[in-house]
């Protein structure tokens, strides 16, 4: 707290070092709240180095004005630095930039400290002190005290302040060999909660034949301990799942039989995971590197023999190769770049993938004709470039995701064979685009047709067979290029509108 001063008029910035898994973002996350209602404003950018890793310098920077400023959520485009130094120049403002690895990241990121008003301080964790320049105030963070190692150790291993009488000096063997890193302390303490003594020996066994600061092989031990499932779940989260969702992951493990429910809690209470308010997962920066670690050393040389590929550049180069892929169950790249073009034969060897991501900013067509297992469409948030999607044959698809109304650009929607869908959503108004729809419903459930279906001003083509459906909205004389309709089979209709006389362009109606 010395450091920071608070009081102090002027603007620091304030470093906190040290190595992986010795606290540093839990001081400063205790810091942030602390302060941070004496403060105009405030943002915790978390982990910088896995977001750059998914998303770009733009976003982090967007991040940032929209903490700042939450009056900018909203904004598509955002010059962020230019914002930052016009708008946020006069009000006082806390900033954590948590695990940033080079020097210029922070004036990328923050810009200039001259931009930020009086007071205000800008905290930055690193495994590196030489990113910091003279003029910031630093903080080399040391291992943990023996008393405070023994308190976190037995709230973990004992669920209690202090070991029993009997476990005492089994406590402090083990801490003696974890070097004194929070991290280490709390994943091992968890790994021995209501063990036997012979299983803390082996244990302190194994530790002794790690080196000192080998705290990925010290965690291994952990991992080792895990049932062959919950091995499954953890090396997927940490390789393609951290911050995201969990609930799409959870539909995929349990179509794997890997009982997700029951390895995500024992993961949690390992202390090798956790979930966060919103449902997303977290791991330590350290756990997520055991975890990739532990699948490149299936093969260092040659990922085609891994089972999870999540580079991009180790993807792209996967795909171009012609060979057998029975090894890879999941593909999950990062990104991939505009260059990339990807033809169906590319996906012929991969006989047991089971996880395939692919955001594909250029993607033209997507057809998922056939897959009867499909409830609801993706999120298709980022395929806003699609021009064709094709769910033709999806015998189980009950609805359309609301992302739809980002799909601008789309031109023709195939969703013949889709007897379980109850109907368009509202969203599909925005598809100012969309010049054809086709529908066959072999009379499922019953159909609904939103009041939004008017905004479609360049639709030409509508075909609505063997539907349920009762009613066609009024607004559908808002279809001014529309030149053919076809509700073939629709047996619930009794009348049509008399709105349908006003479609200039119909030629043919089709109501057999």
């Amino acid at each position: 707290m010395e450091l920071l001063d608070i009081d102090s008029s002027d603007v620091r910035i304030i470093g906190i070092h040290g190595m992986g898994g010795i606290g540093k973002t839990t001081l400063a996350k205790v810091i942030f709240n602390q302060l941070s209602a004496r403060f105009d404003c405030c943002s915790f950018l978390e982990n910088i180095q896995e977001s750059l890793r998914r998303n770009d310098l733009e976003y982090l920077q967007k991040q940032l004005v929209e903490d700042l400023d939450p009056k900018l959520k909203n904004f598509q485009k955002i010059d962020a630095i230019t914002i930052l130094r016009e708008n946020i120049c006069r009000r006082r403002a806390l900033i954590v930039l948590d695990d940033v690895n080079q020097r210029n990241q922070i004036e990328m990121i923050v810009g200039m400290l001259g931009w930020f008003g009086s007071g205000s301080r800008i905290i930055i964790t690193t495994r590196d002190k030489s990113i910091f320049t003279r003029e910031a105030y630093t903080h080399a963070m040391e291992e943990m005290d023996p008393d405070q190692a023994l308190l976190l150790f037995s709230r973990r291993a004992f669920r209690d302040d202090s070991p029993p009488s009997d476990f005492r000096i089994l406590s402090e063997e083990v801490l003696s060999l974890t070097g004194g890193l929070p991290l280490a302390i709390d994943i091992i303490g968890s790994l021995l909660f209501q063990c036997e003594k012979k299983r803390w020996k082996a244990t302190i066994e194994r530790l002794k034949n790690v080196p000192p600061r080998d705290v990925l092989r010290k965690l291994k031990i952990s991992f080792d301990a895990l049932e062959f499932d919950q091995k499954q779940i953890f090396l997927d989260i940490a390789c393609f799942f951290i911050n995201k969702e969990r609930s799409n992951a959870i539909l995929m493990w349990e179509a794997c039989d890997f009982y997700p429910d029951d390895g995500i809690e024992v993961l949690v209470s390992m202390s090798l995971l956790k979930i966060t308010k919103d449902n997303e997962f977290q791991m330590h920066g350290l756990v997520k590197d055991l975890g990739r670690e532990l699948v490149r050393e299936e093969c260092f040389g040659d990922p085609v023999k891994r089972s999870r590929i999540w580079s991009s550049k180790e993807a792209k180069e996967v795909l171009k190769i012609k060979q057998e892929k029975e090894n890879i169950e999941g593909l999950f790249p990062e990104k991939l770049y505009g260059d990339c073009i990807l033809k169906h034969e590319q996906f012929s060897g991969f006989r047991n993938l089971r996880l395939l991501k692919l955001i594909a900013k250029n993607l033209k067509a997507l057809d998922l004709t056939g897959c009867c297992n499909l409830t609801s469409t993706p999120d298709l948030s980022n395929n806003d470039a699609l021009e064709k999607l094709i769910l033709r044959g999806c015998r189980n698809l009950a609805e359309i995701h609301g992302s739809i109304k980002k799909l601008t650009r789309l031109k023709h929607l195939d969703l013949q064979g889709c007897p379980s869908l109850r109907g368009l959503p509202e969203e599909i108004g925005s598809l100012e685009d969309l010049e054809e729809i086709l529908v066959d419903g072999n009379h499922g459930a019953t159909f609904h047709l939103p009041e939004s279906i008017g905004n479609l001003h360049s639709l030409s083509v509508m075909k609505l067979h063997r539907l349920e459906i009762t009613r066609i909205p009024d607004s559908i004389g808002g279809l001014v290029n529309l030149t053919h309709l076809s509700m073939r089979e629709c047996r619930g209709m009794r009348t049509l509108p008399d709105i349908i006389g006003d479609l200039k362009s119909l030629v043919k109606l089709d109501m057999s």
